[in-house]
Parts: C-alpha cells; structure tokens; sequence
C-alpha cells in the first residue's frame, strides 16, 4: 500500500498569509494604533500640562480619557439658573452663560422657574431679556422691569412651548435649507439657539450652486442665534462655502455639548466622547486626522514628512540591511587582523547612538549625508547580529545569508525608524520626527497624533512584511 504523499512545508507557510492571516494582521495593526493613539495623547497632555497655551485650547477643560461628569445644556443653565438667582459674586458670569446657551436652555430655565422666589424669578427673568431681544419676540417695554420680565416669559412659555421639540426644528430645518423663505428664517431664529444641531447637521456638502445657496441661508440663522461672524457673503464661491461649512462644524465640534441635552445612551457615550481623545477621534474622522493649530490639514502635514521619512527608512531597510549582509559576509573571509579591525569599527558603529553622530552634523541638513548614516550604522548592527551566524560562510551561497538574516525583520524596521527620527530631528529634516517634535513644541495634539500614527503604521507594515519574507525564506529552505 502506497502512504500518501506528505505535503511540502513551503504550502504550509504559504497558507499562513491567506485572507485569513491577513485579516488577523490587520485586526492586530488596528489594535495595536487605537493603544497608541492613548498612549500618545496622554504622552503629549502630560509634556504640555503646564504650558500658557494649553489652558486656551478648546477641550482644555475636559479629561483625558473618562468625563464622570459630562456637562450639557441641562447641567450648564441650571447652574447658571441658580447662580442668577442667588444674585452674589457668579450672578453675571450666570446671565453671561444663560445669554450664550439662549433657547437651547429655555426648556430647562423657564418651567424651573415657579420653584424659585419671587425675586429670584425676577433675576432669572431678567437675564433671559437678552435672549428674547435677539429672538425678536419681545420689546424693550416687555422687559423693562422684573415684573413685566417674569410677566412675558410666562406668556412666552405657555404659547410657546410645543415649538420647542425636536421635530419642530427639523421641519423648519429641513423647509429653509430647501428653499429661501423669510418666514422660515424668521420662524427659526424665534427659536434662537434650539435647532443648533439640526441646523449644523443641514449643512452637508458643497458641491453645487444649490449647495452653496443652502449653506448661505443656514449660516445666515447660525450667525444670528450664535452671534458669531461666520455668516457667508453673497459673492463667496464653493470653496469659501465648504470653508464656512468646516468652520461651523468646528464650532459645532467645541461648543456642541453647550446646546443638547444627554438623554439616554448618549449620556452612556458622551462618557467617552465628551473627553480630549473623544473630542480627537472626532476631529480626525472629520477632518483627515484633524487640523493643525495654524488651520492646516494634519494629514498633508504627514504626506509631506511621510516622503522624507520612507525615504530614509527604505534606504536603511534595503540599503543597510543588505549592506550588513555582505560586510558580515566579508569579514567572515578577511584575515586575522582586517576581521578584528572590522567587528571593532562594526561594534563602535553599532554601539554609537547615531545622536550621537548627528552632534556632529547637525549644521549640515543634507538629505543625502542622513541617508549615508542610517544606511551605514544599520549595516553595522546587522552585521554585528550575524557576526557568529554559521550560514555566513564564505562557501555558501548569497541568498543563504539573506534567509539567516531574516529573523532580524521584527527588530530591524524599529531601530532603522529609530535612527531615522533622531536624524530628521538633529539635521531638521522634514520628515515625520521633526514634524512630531515641532509638534509638542506648539501644543499641537493633532499634529503629534497624526505624526505618531504615521511612524508607527510605517513601523508595523515593514514588520509584516518582514514576518512575510521571513516565511517565505523559511518555506525556500524546505523545499527538495
């Protein structure tokens, strides 16, 4: 009886970079980048903690990573509320606050009213005049007083109250944002800041004249009710009009919580998303990896540093890994004393931390000298780590040397990426590291986060590819 034929090993280790492998590889890279984006936020609050400018970035306030207490417009305005009504030292930071959050806080602030006193209700009725004046609702005469004040709001409240829900706004929304009509602009802004996020959402893109004739009468109200400058000119074109768009969307993305209420399993998210690396996942999934502190893109930034870096990181990849090979290689066949001269110039270039060579050509930022050093001290560290490999012999074949170079793969990418950034740092190159440490010097979170995600992407692609090659050699050696 015949035994069937045993398969060859080089199928086995074929199969284990099947979809299946590359799946499971891709799954550990995403990991791997959500665990680094953590460390590298709390890396980078933790260097600034105590820079001027860090107390005025716009998620400066809030925690790193958990908000116990995530605060929205039904937290904001009765704090405001009762500040008001105490009438002490905080009653005009409160009117101030109450003025800002507008209608959004009318459905909380106005039925909590009868549970004040009288002149407490008379306080808080006050404060909201601003509010009523800017929804165009009420008259100076209306609110001349206390009395008349609490008087018109209670009216205000009992007509009023049913146009303040959710599917009011939309529809209204949804009518402006579809054709121009002054009443419903007028009937949108007499809800003052309550339909911020239908109005926000309704934006969209800009893509056509119609886009652009929409996010003109949408931010034409936003401008109004915020009272902030952002409304669109009337000779802007699509360019500056998707710029109003991100603009508003920005502003959306640091003051939204001011103007909704946590119900629900939003109170459950905005656990984590109302925190800094909430308020980052949201910027970047918006915005290409967010923005810069100067307005520009973090991902351009990383497109320009990204050319230099791989740049560097190819060359010491294939230029060094392939230039210690063969200096490994020759040493093995040189005599005596060429080989000692050889494994001590190896191990003091291996050894040398290539800070340390860069003290010495800092003045000098040249693309080409850079390469020539990570190309040169990555040839001696694999050198040095094939120094007593026995497939190095001069009488085997060049290709053997490569397959017992191969283990270096999971450790060579980090070191070569290693050398790279303390060169593009110490010659200022432009390239990823230099970017990252310009980074933490302006207290630009998205920028360093954007700069570290590239590194490390770089860092674990040439790693599988390395485990990739590795197999691969290994499956070579098994064969017949």
């Amino acid at each position: 009886m015949i035994s069937p034929t045993k398969p060859p090993d080089f199928a086995r280790d074929a199969a284990r970079f099947s979809l299946r492998e590359l799946v499971r590889r891709a799954i550990g890279v995403a990991i791997t980048l959500l665990g680094l984006s953590i460390v590298a936020l709390w890396s980078i609050a933790t260097l600034t903690r105590r820079s001027p400018e860090q107390a005025s970035r716009p998620f400066a306030a809030l925690p790193l990573f958990f908000n116990a207490s995530p605060q929205s417009v039904r937290e904001l305005s009765a704090q405001a509320q009762r500040a008001v009504a105490r009438g002490d030292a905080q009653a005009q930071a409160g009117s101030r606050t109450l003025a800002r959050l507008g209608g959004a806080a009318l459905p909380y602030v106005l039925p909590a009213l009868d549970s004040l006193g009288p002149d407490e209700r008379k306080r808080v009725a006050l404060a909201l005049a601003p509010i009523a004046t800017r929804m165009g609702v009420g008259s100076p005469s209306e609110l001349a007083d206390g009395d008349l004040a609490l008087e018109f709001w209670t009216r205000f409240w009992r007509d009023r109250a049913l146009d303040f829900r959710t599917q009011v706004t939309h529809r209204l929304t949804a009518r402006l944002a579809e054709r121009s009509i002054s009443t419903r602009r007028e009937d949108l802004i007499e809800l003052d800041t309550f339909p911020l996020p239908e109005l926000i959402d309704a934006l969209g893109k800009v893509e056509t004249n119609d886009d652009l004739e929409r996010v003109r009468r949408l931010s034409s109200v936003l401008s109004h009710v915020t009272e902030l400058p952002y409304a669109l000119a009337a000779d802007a074109d699509l360019n500056a009009a998707r710029a109003n768009v991100e603009r508003w969307q920005d502003f959306w993305d640091a003051h939204g919580a001011d103007y909704v209420a946590f119900d629900g399993p939003k109170r459950i998210t905005t656990l984590v998303t109302e925190t800094r690396y909430g308020k980052w996942l949201q910027s970047a999934r918006r915005h290409g990896l967010g923005r810069s502190v100067r307005g520009e893109s973090a991902l351009s930034l990383v497109k320009r540093g990204l050319s230099v870096t791989s740049l560097l990181m190819l060359l010491g990849m294939l230029g060094g890994f392939g230039f210690g090979v063969l200096w490994a290689r020759a040493e093995r066949r040189a005599a005596l004393v060429p080989r000692y001269a050889s494994a001590l110039a190896g191990t003091t270039l291996a050894a040398l931390p290539v800070a340390t060579v860069v003290l010495f050509t800092s003045s000098a930022s040249s693309l080409p000298l850079a390469a020539a050093i990570v190309v040169v001290t990555t040839a001696a560290w694999v050198s040095r780590h094939l120094a007593r490999a026995t497939l190095l012999g001069a009488d085997r074949h060049w290709a053997h040397a490569l397959h017992a170079a191969a283990p270096l793969g999971a450790v060579h990418p980090p070191f070569v990426l290693t050398s790279v950034v303390l060169l593009e740092i110490g010659m200022r190159l432009p390239g990823l590291g230099r970017a990252a440490v310009d980074a933490i010097g302006n207290d630009d979170v998205n920028v360093w986060m954007a700069c570290s995600l590239a590194l490390a992407l770089v860092t674990l692609v040439l790693r599988n590819l390395a485990d990739l090659i590795l197999a691969r050699s290994a499956a070579t050696e098994s064969e017949p």
